[in-house]
């Protein structure tokens, strides 16, 4: 029996973010910060055509952790991209105790 693995296919990696693309992840932050009351609340955020254009796996994987870095330590948060649907799930999610 062979089993195969299923991989998701990534956007184009490439070098490190340019000016433009880290001024719209901070944008982005910023957004997400103010509607999910500090990273305690799940929100959807949308990424513009025009942002699409410029929007890799390295600015959501810039995101992610720029919102580890200051999320409550009682709140998980779990960051997905929706590239076809040009938005990204952010989900606060209670650490166990």
């Amino acid at each position: 029996m062979f089993t195969t693995r299923s991989r998701k296919p990534k956007r184009e990696q490439g070098p490190p973010l340019s000016e433009t693309q880290r001024t719209l992840v901070d944008k982005k932050f910023e957004i997400l910060r103010q509607a999910s009351f500090g990273f305690t609340q799940d929100r959807l955020l949308h990424i513009s055509q025009e942002e699409s254009m410029g929007w890799t796996d390295a600015c959501t994987d810039e995101l992610r952790r720029k919102i580890a870095s200051v999320a409550p330590s009682h709140v998980k948060i779990a960051l997905i991209d929706f590239p076809k649907l040009r938005c990204v799930s952010l989900q606060c999610l209670p650490v166990p105790m």
